[in-house]
Order: C-alpha cells, then structure tokens, then sequence
C-alpha cells in the first residue's frame, strides 16, 4: 500500500471557550484515501481534545 503526506494548516475552535486558533500539522494517509481521508484524520485528532476543525488546508509534504 501506497501512502500520501499532507501537511495542513486548520482552523480550529475550542467548543468550552469558543476561542478559534490555528494549527499546523502533518497527517500521512493510504494514497486511495487522499483529502477526504486527511481530512477525516486531522478532525479526530482535534475533536478529542474538545476541538472542532472548522477549516483545513492541505499541500503535499
């Protein structure tokens, strides 16, 4: 199996506090799932620390 890296930039919002920050990360996926399975990734990795991804941007590592 093939796997893609994607680094991202997100917008995320704390669902306690409202308070949006933006973080910087990379998520690296099997190559069939391209975005949609980074984007799915990067959302729960943000959504157990109580935060809500309300935007992601990708480009290739």
């Amino acid at each position: 199996m093939y796997t893609t890296t994607y680094r991202y930039t997100a917008n995320v919002k704390d669902r306690q506090t409202d308070r949006t920050s933006v973080v910087k990360g990379e998520v690296t996926v099997g190559s069939s799932e391209g975005h949609t399975g980074a984007r799915r990734l990067v959302q729960s990795r943000y959504s157990r620390q109580g935060l809500i991804v309300t935007d992601v941007q990708f480009w290739n590592a």
